[in-house]
């Protein structure tokens, strides 16, 4: 009798926003080649980065919403830098407005506005 070979989901390309699952290359697609139909059995869907929170060091990338991570789950490890913006170390760098003078801890603080500059409650007393 003839044995019918299935090829591994390792084979299989993954359409965007997929990608291969951990386990592909022990999964098999349903034929001697791998097709559309096996990408629910051999990809994952990308999580959006709209899943993760940025940490006080960072902002939120303003595309952050239509950006995917790596993999199935954000991880700072590996979507730190395309869901995020990191911050001005301090707020040394703002300038206060006329009438406004320098925080007493203007060095010191991490600036909090979502474009990664200070803004005026971070550098105004």
């Amino acid at each position: 009798s003839a044995v019918c070979h299935r090829s591994s989901c390792s084979f299989h390309s993954c359409p965007k926003p997929y990608i291969s699952k951990p386990d592909a290359g022990e999964r098999l697609c349903q034929g001697r080649r791998c097709a559309e139909y096996d990408t629910e059995e051999c990809c994952e869907k990308r999580s959006s980065c709209s899943s993760f929170s940025c940490p006080k060091t960072h902002s939120d990338h303003p595309e952050k919403s239509e950006k995917l991570c790596g993999g199935a789950t954000c991880t700072e490890a590996a979507d730190l830098g395309t869901c995020c913006l990191k911050r001005e170390p301090s707020c040394l760098t703002f300038q206060c407005p006329v009438g406004y003078k320098n925080h007493s801890k203007k060095a010191t603080q991490i600036c909090s506005s979502d474009s990664g500059m200070c803004d005026s409650k971070d550098g105004l007393a």
